[in-house]
């Protein structure tokens, strides 16, 4: 699994989480079954004349003529349609769970992957929101589905994708988000980078809050600069005005010593493109109150990528602001970004861990689709 920001985080410095939590842990994932006469269709959904995304739906085999669906989007990088890190699948393990419940699921590669066409990198969330949309669209034309009962699935960024498309069409029934952004983007990517920084368990609180403090203020250079505009005159300018102010003790900390060009050039490579921008100018106030849906989110009380505590209360606020009264918002004990049951909560422990996704979530969503939709 990938991360919103991570690569700023990661390339200011080296093995900072080491790998002893895998001592502790089965690298196994158990095989994932579906009942027996479940249907698996080969679905495919134009988005334009370049780009198609390709999918498998899951049919229920319980003999009914029609089924509420789930369509799933996945978080941030390219992911194929079962969601697979290591030895993981907890799409297809969500698919083949709901499959018991009588509940259909369409899960798609992400463009460019898998059998699916486009260029992902060229893709914004706005995008992937879209897409979402044009799945349900099709799902409603598929036999077997309930027109009316079609939802949304969404994680980490993929939460904030069905959002925005729950605002934008009245064919979306109900949205469930794990570890779905919901605060702005710019506080997401500080969020974020604190969370891994001050979970990197051997290094000492001066490199963890020098470290703080620099990107802190690099994300704010970035934030500064209007949309439309390139980002690299205007940041180096700041960058280098601050380097010069800066003790060479300082410097060594944050691993920029003889490195303080080709450090910014790089970052820069990827903060300027269109969906790090976009993202990084995301609000959820835009969307979230206009979704009058029923919603259930999940989040991890150990994520340190997408936090439950700053993101819960701020989803919370926002539905209320909206008036949407039929939400439900779990927070999660002992649970990471990918809704596994961990140790530490950090990435480098995601592939190591022996759930591809915990019991109990998959338990609360088949209790809540049960509750309105069967």
């Amino acid at each position: 699994m990938k991360n919103i920001f991570l690569f700023i985080f990661l390339f200011a410095c080296l093995q900072i989480f080491p790998a002893s939590a895998r001592e502790y842990l089965s690298q196994a994932s158990d095989t994932v079954v579906f009942p027996v006469g479940c249907e698996g269709r080969e679905i495919t959904v134009a988005v334009n004349d370049t780009i198609c995304l390709s999918g498998t739906l899951t049919i229920p085999a319980d003999g009914q003529k029609s089924h509420p669906a789930v369509v799933i989007i996945s978080g941030t990088g390219q992911q194929d349609r079962d969601g697979t890190f290591g030895p993981h699948r907890p799409f297809c393990r969500i698919a083949a769970y709901l499959a018991v419940q009588g509940v259909a699921v369409l899960r798609t590669d992400d463009r460019g992957t898998g059998r699916s066409t486009g260029v992902y990198a060229e893709a914004t969330t706005r995008d992937f929101a879209d897409d979402a949309l044009l799945m349900v669209a099709a799902l409603k034309r598929q036999p077997g589905i309930d027109p009316q009962r079609i939802g949304l699935l969404g994680h980490s960024e993929g939460g904030a994708a069905v959002m925005m498309a729950a605002k934008n069409s009245s064919d979306v029934a109900f949205v469930i988000t794990l570890a779905g952004l919901s605060t702005d983007g710019l506080t997401a990517l500080k969020l974020q980078n604190n969370g891994l920084i001050r979970a990197a368990r051997h290094q000492n609180d001066t490199w963890k809050e020098a470290n703080i403090a620099f990107l802190e203020q690099l994300f704010g250079w970035v934030a500064a600069v209007p949309a439309g505009q390139r980002l690299e005159e205007s940041v180096k300018a700041e960058y280098y005005a601050w380097l010069k102010q800066q003790p060479d003790t300082l410097l060594k900390i944050l691993n920029l010593k003889h490195r303080e060009d080709i450090y910014i050039s790089r970052y820069l490579q990827v903060a300027d493109t269109r969906w790090y921008r976009e993202m990084m100018a995301y609000e959820p106030a835009d969307y979230v109150p206009f979704v009058r849906v029923p919603v259930l989110a999940f989040y991890g009380e150990k994520d340190v990528m997408v936090p439950a505590a700053e993101n819960s209360d701020h989803l919370e606020r926002l539905l209320k602001q909206g008036g949407n009264t039929c939400y439900r918002i779990v927070n999660m004990p002992g649970l990471n970004h990918m809704m596994q049951h961990c140790i530490y909560g950090t990435p480098d422990e995601y592939v190591s861990l022996e759930e591809d996704i915990a019991p109990e979530v998959l338990g609360r969503i088949g209790e809540w689709l049960k509750e309105r939709y069967k």
